[in-house]
C-alpha cells in the first residue's frame, strides 16, 4: 500500500501540472505510464482507483477520466461499443469548472481548449515527455467518474461504477472541462504498414489519429518481430513527421489495427518475451489506439483498403490476381495435391503459432503487389507454394528465410510438378526483385537453388505429413 500511496502522490501533483497543460494527448499518455506501474497487480489497481474516487478534487478526476479514456484499469468485463462513445455525449470527468480553476476565467471556445500551449509545442512535449508508456487494457470504456468505497469491490466493478459519480455538465461549462472530454476521442485519419529491415525481419504498423477538434494529430507505431512469429517488441507514440522516415506504405486501418492486436496478443502469450524497453509503458494507450481504429474503421468494410491505395491497382484488383495463381496451381499438382490453404504441419507457412489461419487479416499486401511472375510453365504452381510458405508475412525474405524455403520446407512439405520445380528458380528470383533485389538475396537465391531438382526427389528428406499425400494420391490413381 506505501508504494500505491507514493504513486498516488506522485500521480496528484503531475495531474496539477496537466491541468494547466489542457492537452489530452498528455494526458492519456501519462494515464498509460501510471498503468504500467501495477502491470498485472489487481490490488494495486483497485487502491490507487479506490483512493482517487474518494478524493473529490480536481486533480483525482483527472486521474480517473484519464485512465479510464485508455480503458485502465482493465475491467471485469469488456465494455459494450455505446460505453465506448460516452465521454463525447455524457460528460467525461467533472462535476463543474472548478477541474480547472487555475484557468477558470478562460472564455476559449471548444475548439481551442489547447490554445494555452501551441498545437506542435504541445504535441511535441507530449511525445518527448511521455512517448513510451502503458499497459494492455481490456476494455475500451472512456467514460469516468468515482466509484464507492468497498473492499469487496473489484477493479472491473470500480472502474465500470465510475460513471456512477461524473459531474453532469452543461453548455455553460468552462474550456477547462470542456478539454477531458478529448481524451479518449481521437479517431483514425489513416495507416500504413512495413519493414523496419532491409529483409523483413521486422515490420511496422502505423496508424495517425487527430483529436476531433483538429488538434495533436499523432502516430501509434509499433515494432512487430516477424521473424520470431509476429509479436510486438515496441510501441511508441510519435510525431507525424516520424513517418517520413519510414519504409512504410499505405494500408487498410482494420487490418493495421487487427494486426497490432494480434503483436500484442502473442507478445502476452510468449513468457519473457524480448521486448524494448520503451514497450511496457507504451501498451495501453497504443493498445486502446489500435481497437478505436479497428472499431471505428470497421465499417468502412474492406473497401477502406482500397482507399488507402497509391493510385495502383486497387486491392480487389491485386487480390484476384494472386487468387488466380493460386486457382492454376490448385488445378495442377498443387502443394501436396490439396485446396490452397496453409496447413499448420508446414510450420513455416501461415504463422503457426496461431494455427492454419490468422484470426484478421493481413495488412502486407505485398503478394497481392506482385506481378512479376515468369511466363513459363509451371511459374504459377511455383508461386503458389511460395505464397503458401510466406503466409501472413510475405515481407520478411532474409538469406536464412530463403534458404529454410530450398532445402528444407520444399523437400519436407511440397507435392510440385516438375515445370514447376524446374520454374521455381525464376520466381524465387522476380520475388526477390520484388523485394528489393538485394544482392545477398540473389546470390543466395542462386547457391541453394541449383541442387532443387535433387532435393526435391530425395524421399528421405519428405515428412510424414507428405508420404501420406503422396500415398492417398497414388491410391486414389490406382482407383481410377
Amino acid at each position: 500500500m506505501d508504494e500505491t500511496s507514493d504513486l498516488y502522490r506522485d500521480a496528484v501533483r503531475q495531474a496539477h501540472d496537466l491541468l494547466r497543460w489542457r492537452s489530452p494527448l498528455r494526458a492519456e499518455l501519462w494515464a498509460s505510464r501510471l498503468a504500467a506501474e501495477w502491470h498485472d497487480d489487481e490490488e494495486a489497481a483497485r487502491a490507487f482507483v479506490e483512493r482517487a474516487a474518494h478524493e473529490d478534487t480536481p486533480e483525482a478526476r483527472l486521474v480517473l477520466a484519464a485512465l479510464a479514456s485508455i480503458g485502465q484499469p482493465p475491467a471485469a468485463e469488456p465494455a459494450t461499443e455505446e460505453t465506448s462513445t460516452g465521454p463525447a455525449e455524457e460528460g467525461t470527468n467533472a462535476r463543474d469548472t472548478s477541474a480547472g480553476e487555475p484557468r477558470a476565467d478562460d472564455e476559449t471556445s471548444a475548439d481551442d481548449e489547447t490554445s494555452a500551449v501551441d498545437e506542435t509545442s504541445a504535441v511535441e512535449g507530449a511525445v518527448s515527455v511521455e512517448t513510451r508508456v502503458g499497459e494492455t487494457p481490456s476494455s475500451d470504456e472512456t467514460s469516468v467518474g468515482e466509484t464507492p468505497s468497498s473492499d469487496e469491490t473489484s477493479v472491473g466493478e470500480a472502474t465500470a461504477n465510475m460513471e456512477a459519480r461524473v459531474g453532469k455538465t452543461t453548455a455553460s461549462e468552462g474550456p477547462a472541462v470542456r478539454w477531458m472530454r478529448l481524451m479518449g476521442q481521437a479517431h483514425p485519419e489513416g495507416a500504413w504498414y512495413g519493414t523496419a529491415d532491409p529483409y523483413g525481419e521486422q515490420a511496422l504498423a502505423v496508424i495517425s489519429f487527430v483529436y476531433p477538434n483538429g488538434k495533436e494529430p499523432h502516430l501509434a507505431v509499433v515494432g512487430i518481430d516477424q521473424a520470431s512469429g509476429g509479436f510486438a517488441v515496441d510501441a511508441m507514440i510519435e510525431e507525424p513527421k516520424f513517418l517520413d522516415d519510414l519504409d512504410v506504405r499505405p494500408a487498410d486501418p482494420v487490418r493495421v489495427a487487427g494486426r497490432i492486436i494480434d503483436a500484442f496478443e502473442l507478445t502476452d502469450a510468449i513468457m519473457g518475451a524480448p521486448v524494448a524497453d520503451t514497450f511496457p509503458n507504451a501498451r495501453a494507450i497504443v493498445l486502446a489506439r489500435a481497437r478505436t481504429a479497428e472499431r471505428s474503421a470497421a465499417g468502412a468494410g474492406e473497401a477502406g483498403a482500397g482507399e488507402a491505395g497509391t493510385g495502383e491497382a486497387g486491392t480487389g484488383e491485386r487480390e484476384a490476381r494472386a487468387g488466380e495463381a493460386r486457382a492454376r496451381a490448385g488445378e495442377g499438382a498443387g502443394v501436396g495435391g490439396r485446396p490452397f490453404e496453409a496447413e499448420g504441419a508446414a510450420g513455416q507457412g501461415e504463422d503457426s503459432s496461431r494455427g492454419s489461419e490468422s484470426r484478421r487479416l493481413s495488412p502486407d499486401d505485398t503478394v497481392e503487389r506482385f506481378d512479376d511472375l515468369p511466363d513459363v510453365p509451371g511459374a504459377s504452381e511455383a508461386f503458389a507454394t511460395l505464397v503458401e510458405f510466406v503466409g501472413d508475412r510475405p515481407s520478411w525474405w532474409s538469406p536464412a528465410r530463403v534458404t529454410q524455403f530450398i532445402t528444407s520446407w520444399l523437400p519436407r512439405e511440397a507435392i510440385m510438378s516438375e515445370a514447376a520445380i524446374d520454374a521455381m528458380p525464376q520466381v524465387l528470383r522476380a520475388w526477390t526483385r520484388h523485394l528489393g533485389d538485394h544482392p545477398e538475396l540473389r546470390a543466395r537465391v542462386e547457391a541453394d537453388s541449383r541442387d532443387l531438382p535433387l532435393l526435391m526427389a530425395d524421399g528421405l528428406r519428405f515428412s510424414l505429413a507428405k508420404r501420406l499425400r503422396l500415398a492417398e494420391r497414388e491410391h486414389r490413381g490406382t482407383d481410377r
